[in-house]
C-alpha cells in the first residue's frame, strides 16, 4: 500500500495547525500586555515595563519561530517536488532501459534463430498433433543446408511419437543444371526456401479436416509458417515435408 500520499497530506494539515496554534499563542501574548498596562495601577512602571518587555520578547520569538518554520516548510516542500521529479525521472531512465533490454533480447533472438539450426517446441508440437488425423508421411530435405538433416531427424521422431507413418527421411536427389535448372526443393513440390508441406490431391478435397492440415497448424503454432501446397503426383493419403533453406 502506497503511504506516501497520505503521510504528505498529513504533514501539510499538521503544519497548518501548528502555525495556527502559534498565532494564538502570540495573540494570548499581546492579550496580556492589554492586561498589565489596564491593571498596573498597584505596580510601579518598572515592573510593568519588565513584565511588557517579557511579554514582547516572547511574542517575537514565536514570531520570528512562525516566520522560520513558514520559510522551512517552503523549502521542504520543494526539495519534495525535486525529489519527485527526479524520481520520475529515474523511473522514466529505468523503463527506457529495460525496454532497450527487451528489445536487445529480442533482436538477439532473432538473431539466434536466424544463425543457429531451427528447431521445433516439442511438447507443444505433440499437444497440437494429439487426438488429431494421422497419415503416411515422407520429409525430404536438401543435402547442403546446414540444420536439413537435424530437423528433417526432430520432425521424423516427433511424428512417429504421434503415430504417423514416417515412410522416408532422405535428402533430395540433386538433379543435373541441364536436367533441372532450378531449386532442387521444386523437384519434390517444395518452395526455394523454407519448409513446406506438399499432399496429395485426394486430400485438397478436404484439406480443412486433413491430417494435412492438422500438421501445418502445428508446425505454424511450434517452429513457424509453413506454406502448404497440392501436388497430384503424391500417392493417395501421402503428405510430404520439403525442408529447405531458410528464408
Amino acid at each position: 500500500m502506497d503511504k506516501i500520499g497520505p503521510l504528505k497530506n498529513s504533514f501539510l494539515v499538521n503544519g497548518q495547525r501548528a502555525a495556527i496554534a502559534a498565532w494564538v499563542i502570540v495573540a494570548g501574548l499581546a492579550l496580556d500586555i492589554v492586561v498589565l498596562l489596564l491593571f498596573s495601577a498597584d505596580k510601579t512602571w518598572i515592573e510593568t515595563a519588565c513584565a511588557i518587555f517579557a511579554t514582547v520578547v516572547i511574542a517575537a520569538g514565536v514570531g520570528f519561530e512562525i516566520h522560520f518554520d513558514h520559510k522551512a516548510a517552503a523549502a521542504a516542500t520543494e526539495l519534495q517536488q525535486i525529489s519527485d521529479e527526479k524520481i520520475s525521472e529515474n523511473e522514466r531512465l529505468a523503463a527506457e532501459a529495460n525496454q532497450k533490454a527487451s528489445e536487445a533480447q529480442l533482436e538477439l533472438e532473432r538473431i539466434r534463430r536466424q544463425l543457429g539450426p531451427r528447431i521445433i517446441l516439442e511438447q507443444e508440437f505433440s499437444n497440437a498433433l494429439n487426438g488429431k488425423p494421422i497419415a503416411s508421411v515422407e520429409i525430404l530435405y536438401i543435402r547442403d543446408i546446414s540444420d536439413g538433416f537435424h530437423l528433417a531427424s526432430q520432425l521424423s521422431m516427433l511424428l512417429k511419437k504421434a503415430s504417423w507413418d514416417v515412410t522416408a527421411v532422405k535428402p533430395l536427389a540433386s538433379p543435373s543444371d541441364a536436367e533441372f535448372p532450378y531449386p532442387s526443393a521444386f523437384s519434390a513440390g517444395g518452395n526455394p526456401s523454407g519448409v513446406t508441406l506438399v499432399y496429395s490431391k485426394e486430400i485438397s478435397e478436404r484439406f480443412l479436416e486433413s491430417a494435412a492440415r492438422a500438421l501445418q497448424l502445428a508446425l505454424a503454432t511450434t517452429f513457424g509458417i509453413v506454406t502448404a501446397r497440392s501436388n497430384n503426383e503424391l500417392p493417395h493419403e501421402m503428405v510430404r515435408l520439403v525442408i529447405g533453406p531458410k528464408p
